[in-house]
């Protein structure tokens, strides 16, 4: 009795060492992915581009670390851009909720989303991919936002990611309407 006593709690102690010395799987932050391939998402922007009904349009950019952006908030160099307009509750940003793909334009839902793996100042040469279908789910707190996307674009691709940081805002509202910075 013994010796099978002593031979579970060996069994025992080794699984326990296994699982105690597994690695758990670590979650990627501020990254862009498209089917397989992976972006690292570095910065972005907030774009203020006035009312829309009894609403606020916003734009938001997710950029890679090869795309700047000037004193008025245009894209330069090239990279990774993600840009959604999305249309809000407030007119300072976009509130926590999750914001729903629908052309409605209710408050919290997505306008317009769009993604370019290799944009570069020369505007004519991007090739731009339409999201068809998604949520965003975003937590702010103060200038500080949380961002978990998640969709489907025009070719069935699955587009997903995260990024957490804080953005600056460029009011866009006499100059551009619903035009982006990328555009």
């Amino acid at each position: 009795m013994k010796k099978i006593s002593a031979t579970i709690f060996t069994l025992l102690l080794i699984g326990f060492c296994f699982t105690g010395c597994k690695k758990d799987k670590e979650e990627r932050t501020n990254y862009f992915q498209v089917g397989d391939k992976v972006y690292d998402i570095t910065h972005g922007d907030l774009e203020y581009y006035g009312t829309s009904d009894v609403n606020y349009d916003v734009g938001l950019n997710l950029l890679t670390a090869g795309i700047t952006l000037d004193e008025n908030g245009y894209w330069e160099n090239a990279g990774t851009g993600i840009w959604f307009e999305f249309i809000s509750s407030a007119n300072d940003g976009l509130p926590t909720g999750k914001y729903i793909f629908d052309e409605a334009d209710p408050a919290f839902s997505i306008y317009d989303w769009e993604y370019c793996t290799e944009w570069t100042v020369n505007y004519a040469t991007n090739v731009w991919f339409n999201v068809v279908s998604g949520t965003v789910d975003i937590k702010r707190t103060g200038n500080n936002y949380v961002i978990n996307i998640t969709g489907k674009d025009e070719d069935d691709n699955i587009v997903k990611g995260n990024f957490s940081g804080t953005f600056e805002m460029y009011d866009f509202s006499s100059t551009k309407g619903r035009e982006s910075s990328h555009k």
